[in-house]
């Protein structure tokens, strides 16, 4: 159950109690209902309170403890003192009951717990053998007991008195309801709670929630309890007014393409810079122009699908810009995807054309194909709206297949215009750093080139060293970057001042490190703004833009024009007229003005996850996330996971039943399951497979995903199994699985030289592991693109050399690695050998060993250092 604060090891059993009146209308309705269903008046309320606590704990199975007077033999009737026991009752709110349906089943266990009422409690404790948690109480943690005995005329010697109930400062358990009716229409409530765990706001708050929850239920008894409201109407208008975002104006009747037509009054600014090429706004938009005037012949207009299927750089910008000017909707493919994805991601795309080089065409089948440096200038004619496609970005599915999200351009504009998360605009240099079709390359490609800024694009094997990424954000004087969480981790860890002099740095995909922004803030380093965004692809990649020195877990704020809203965490179908209580877990729900407009091809799934905003304008949608959050005491909104299996590994989002569906493609497999192992950058994948065949190996299974799924969606590990473990329930025991030693199926070659030897060392400390074969694949050993970039960076520091990630990364074995380090030794031999033999050859002048000094010192220089001794007049003619 949420609680305001954690748990303490040891139970003080400090406590305090709400105490306050069931509202009279409320006890007479009680009442009726007991009578009309034939349940005890204890049962109704009890089915109400447990219905209260599932909402709060999203739980079916749930255990209340509750006090009987323990007097059914004549002889204890008239006993003096205290012989009351506790019984503990297990309520079952599965299958979506009602409050009619629920009262009954609690009556039924009641009464069969009756029968037992002379047991002690904790001869029960010790028969089940419940392991001992000092911190919490055995069997059940809530109890909620009635106190229906009359209670006698105080009146005697004349003086007549009045009951009277004090708390004495404890709490037995961490929530204890009693209910004490005291007439005909009259039932005393008194709350007591656990101080060590709630705030008496909080406990009042809950007292609210359960009438509400009551009310509602009495309303309409056969609705199924959690669908029922459970906020009060003062409560519900401070939640909604929370969850509104600021409305700003942004261009939300104009197109990208339009947009972008008014930077152009700016020809010569640059547009956009990758590695030495540069290109002004001019020149961009005439090649742009160039390629939407093929794509026009070749039949794309509004809302036609184009294949972009190109790696980051100056042709990928002019593709995009291109079908959007055309009239269609981007779809960008990375061109190191499988064949057969990539194929199947035109066809579902409905792709009319696409743009890629020459030597990637071959994977293009019956599409018409234009090359990015077409030269056909002409101009192209209006053709899209606002309401057009812009893009179409694919996620993974837990189908098998992943899914394509259509994204408007009003939704595009709404993410870089009318916000107040960085100060848009010419001056801003803004890096392409992520995979462009990761949904956070929407933000990198539009905030700078919809408002005079430049887009520096990074090549990708940079992005993944984070020393040569901190190198080339400052050769490329950026002002603003946007990472994954995984890759602002690495960075900040190895290169500590990586972003000082930036305006801004946003990163997401995935919760913060705490420890990381603290060693970031303490150090003196960090940049003018740091912004932890959140949101799906679903919500044009943005919903919410905390400000990252919370230090914590909430969502913070929502972005301009946004909305955001939360349902019970029951399921995605929940209707979003209900609103769950500050404490509660719920679903996530975002209303962004022209959010995604669904899935192609999926109507059912679009239906199932959009859905109608009772709360906003006529026609407007939520978006359910599927993440799990809860509001805060302060307002904030805190993420807690997910309602299903859906994971971010290194800012990917990633469907586990996607790559199980994958593996049971596979002709000898009968069954298999995928799981999500350890934390933050050690987190992976791990198949488990069922083999019809004997002969059946991880690497055959590795070589079937390789070739239909991306990297990132391959198991670092594949375990054969004779069976899946299963529940009761026939699901898969996915707890039950044994964990997968990385590698384990491998057969290890030892180093056979000194190098190896060094390198697998290292390697093995990275990995975790006892040993790494110097054959061994880094990728299948479980390593992954980051812990490559630090594998390279440890290597480079140890052998004093410079090898290239990039190198590693196209042959990712320790043999290729340490043959890099021998070449790249041998190499810097070579180049001293004959450095020093010019050297001896003769008389060198003065100048010659200045020159020879500086190359030799120029990596510890500053820019400005450079530059001073390069434009240093020159003296006496030996210059």
């Amino acid at each position: 159950m949420p609680t305001d604060r954690p748990r303490p090891a040891r139970q003080s059993f400090r406590g305090d109690a709400v105490q306050t009146q069931v509202p009279t209308d409320l006890v007479e309705r009680l009442h009726r209902f007991a009578r009309d269903h034939r349940v005890t008046l204890f049962s109704a309320m009890l089915a109400g309170f447990s219905a209260l606590l599932q909402r709060y704990t999203n739980q079916h199975d749930l255990v209340v403890g509750t006090g009987v007077a323990n007097r059914r033999l004549a002889e204890t009737e008239n006993l003096l003192g205290m012989v009351v026991n506790t019984l503990p009752l297990r309520l079952d709110l599965a299958g979506q009951p009602g409050l009619t349906e629920l009262a009954g089943r609690v009556q039924e266990t009641t009464m069969a717990a009756d029968a037992w009422q002379d047991v002690p409690l904790d001869r029960l404790v010790d028969r089940l053998d419940v392991r001992r948690d000092p911190s919490r109480n055995p069997l059940f943690g809530v109890m909620f007991s009635f106190h229906d005995s009359r209670i006698p005329d105080l009146a005697f010697g004349g003086l007549d008195g009045r009951l009277t109930y004090r708390h004495n400062g404890s709490a037995k358990t961490d929530l204890n309801v009693v209910a004490i009716p005291a007439g005909a229409n009259e039932i005393t409530l008194i709350w007591e709670y656990a101080t060590d765990l709630f705030d008496a706001e909080t406990a009042q708050r809950m007292v609210a929630h359960y009438f509400a929850l009551l009310d509602a239920a009495l309303a309409d008894p056969d609705q199924p309890v959690d669908r029922l409201p459970m906020l009060p109407e003062t409560e519900l208008r401070r939640v909604l007014a929370a969850a509104q975002g600021k409305e700003e104006p942004y261009p939300a009747d104009a197109t990208l393409a339009e947009m972008f037509g008014q930077v152009v009054a700016r020809p010569d600014a640059v547009a956009l810079c990758h590695r030495d090429v540069e290109l002004t706004y001019a020149q961009l938009d005439v090649r742009a122009n160039a390629v939407a005037a093929q794509l026009r012949k070749a039949g794309v207009g509004r809302d036609i699908a184009v294949g972009i299927l190109l790696p980051p750089g100056v042709d990928l910008v002019v593709g995009l810009l291109g079908a959007l000017k055309a009239g269609g909707a981007y779809v960008p493919i990375n061109p190191q995807l499988p064949d057969e994805r990539i194929r199947w991601m035109l066809a579902d795309s409905g792709a009319r054309a696409v743009v890629t080089w020459p030597a990637l065409a071959s994977s293009i089948q019956g599409l018409p194909v234009v090359f990015p440096d077409a030269k056909n200038a002409e101009s192209v004619a209006r053709e899209s709206g606002p309401r057009s496609l812009a893009y179409v970005i694919y996620t993974s599915g837990s189908t098998g297949r992943p899914k394509g999200v259509m994204v408007e351009h009003r939704s595009v504009l709404r993410l870089v215009f009318g916000q107040d998360y960085l100060n848009f605009g010419p001056a801003q240099r803004i890096t392409q750093a992520l995979e462009p079709s990761f949904d956070a390359s929407t933000f990198e490609f539009w905030a700078p080139l919809l408002h005079g800024g430049t887009l520096c694009v990074i090549d990708p094997e940079v992005v993944q060293s984070p020393v040569e990424f901190a190198a080339e954000i400052r050769r490329l004087r950026v002002t603003t970057t946007l990472l994954t969480t995984t890759l602002f981790n690495e960075v900040v860890t190895m290169i500590p001042d990586a972003f000082a002099g930036l305006d801004a740095v946003l990163f997401g995909g995935e919760a913060a490190s705490p420890q990381r922004l603290r060693a970031l803030l303490a150090g003196g380093s960090a940049p003018g703004r740091l912004v932890n965004y959140f949101g799906p692809t679903e919500a044009t990649t943005c919903t919410r833009t905390p400000v990252a020195s919370m230090l914590s877990r909430p969502l913070r704020r929502p972005c301009q024009s946004v909305r955001q809203s939360r349902t019970p965490a029951r399921t995605c179908s929940t209707s979003p007229a209900v609103r769950s209580a500050s404490g509660c877990r719920g679903s996530f729900m975002s209303a962004v003005p022209g959010g995604a407009r669904g899935y192609v091809g999926r109507p059912g799934l679009t239906a199932q996850r959009f859905v109608p905003d009772p709360y906003g304008p006529p026609g407007s949608r939520l978006y359910q996330t599927g993440d799990l959050v809860r509001w805060r005491p302060d307002g904030e909104l805190e993420f807690l996971g997910r309602v299903d299996e859906q994971v971010k590994i290194r800012g990917f989002r990633v469907e586990p039943g996607e790559v199980a569906a994958v593996l049971t493609e596979h002709p000898q497999v009968a069954d298999a399951t995928v799981v999500v192992t350890g934390e933050g950058i050690d987190k992976r994948l791990v198949g488990y497979v069922v083999p019809l065949a004997a002969e059946l190996t991880a690497a055959d299974l590795r070589d079937h995903l390789v070739d239909r799924l991306p990297a990132y969606l391959v198991p670092a590990a594949i375990v054969l199994v004779d069976a899946l473990p299963l529940t009761t329930h026939g699901k898969v025991d996915k707890a039950a699985l044994r964990p997968a030693a990385r590698a384990e199926t491998e057969v290890l070659t030892r180093p056979r030289t000194d190098t190896e030897r060094k390198v697998a060392e290292l390697c093995a400390a990275l990995l975790g592991v006892a040993a790494v074969g110097v054959l061994s694949d880094f990728y299948a050993a479980g390593g992954h693109s980051l812990l490559a970039s630090r594998l390279v960076a440890q290597v480079n520091e140890a052998f004093g050399v410079r090898v290239r990630l990039a190198e590693f990364l196209l042959r990712p074995r320790l043999a290729d690695l340490a043959a890099a380090v021998d070449a790249a030794t041998a190499d810097a031999a070579a180049d001293t050998a004959a450095l020093d033999k010019a050297i001896d050859a003769g008389p060198v002048r003065t100048y010659q060993r200045e020159l020879t000094d500086l190359l030799a010192n120029l990596d510890d220089l500053s820019d400005d250092e450079i530059e001073a001794l390069l434009s240093e007049p020159e003296t006496g003619g030996s210059r």
